[in-house]
């Protein structure tokens, strides 16, 4: 526990912001080249992931790009901000194409439903198209320790999502709306991508998720296959013969975990992953 602890320390002091400009490949870039990009865990931020795209879709060696997904989604911001990079890449002229892992849910999918093509396990989860709004109320709690809060706001619903106070029926309707249109622009991003009928969209888009079986009969996958068929089907697109080789664009960073990331190690029902660099209310998150 106590080298725990001055790990922790230490990785607060001393862990340097990272430049996210310096990137560099595990391998040299050749004609015979397919970008790799992985998103995994809890999606609280989009630079990283954004920035390696828009670096892939500047070098003219990397003509198609896989990205594997292994995510249940995360803050309705950086989702999005991820999507226009997607989009920024296909509008270059070059494909993308996604891998869902195990699970790639709500924002995860999000994610898949703006690339060219989709492969999926047969058991992958997948799904679970919505929006999440979490708003904790601490109100009866502070009432038992005798704490109580003084909030001079502008006007009724300046303070709406506070935890000291327990929600107005107004302030509800008005937060349904907000979740509702961020829902619809799920869906449509879903029907657009996908080239469904918005109506079909809206059938299953009540959160549930699916297998990648079942999603392949929904129309939310194309193929049945693993990362390895998604990078082979990106060679045939890059008229690559044979193996090829597969680029990864890495950070040099601190020694020293981060904070973030010892916490992000907590198994997942500690919700670790929603702790720590989580300044999002709005959600694609399948909790």
């Amino acid at each position: 526990m106590l080298l725990f602890f001055v790990a922790v320390c230490l990785s607060l002091l001393l862990s340097p912001q990272e430049n996210k400009k310096y990137f560099y490949p595990n391998l040299p870039i050749g004609n015979n080249s397919v970008g790799l990009i992985k998103v995994e865990g809890i999606i609280n931020k989009a630079d990283e992931i954004t920035s390696k795209i828009d670096v892939f879709r500047k070098n003219p060696k990397i003509r198609v790009l896989v990205i594997f997904i292994q995510s249940r989604g995360g803050g309705v911001g950086p989702t999005q901000e991820i999507v226009s990079a997607i989009k920024r890449f296909k509008k270059s002229g070059k494909q993308i194409i996604a891998s869902l892992g195990s699970v790639a849910t709500s924002g995860g999918y999000y994610l898949a439903s703006a690339t060219d093509k989709i492969y999926a396990y047969p058991g992958s989860i997948i799904g679970s198209i919505g929006v999440l709004m979490m708003l904790p109320n601490a109100e009866e709690l502070l009432k038992k320790v005798g704490v109580k809060m003084t909030i001079i706001r502008s006007s009724e619903h300046k303070d709406m999502t506070s935890p000291f106070r327990t929600m107005t029926k107004k302030d509800r309707e008005i937060l349904r709306l907000l979740v509702d249109d961020i829902y619809t622009q799920f869906v449509e991003e879903v029907s657009i991508g996908r080239k469904l009928k918005k109506q079909d969209v809206l059938k299953i888009a009540d959160g549930r998720v699916f297998s990648g079986k079942r999603g392949k009969t929904l129309g939310l996958v194309d193929f049945m296959g693993t990362r390895n068929d998604a990078i082979m089907e990106a060679a045939r697109l890059s008229g690559i013969n044979g193996e090829p080789r597969v680029i990864e664009l890495k950070i040099k960073k601190s020694l020293i975990p981060s904070f973030s990331s010892i916490i992000n190690t907590f198994p997942s029902w500690l919700r670790g992953d929603l702790l720590i660099n989580n300044n999002h209310i709005l959600h694609y998150v399948w909790n």
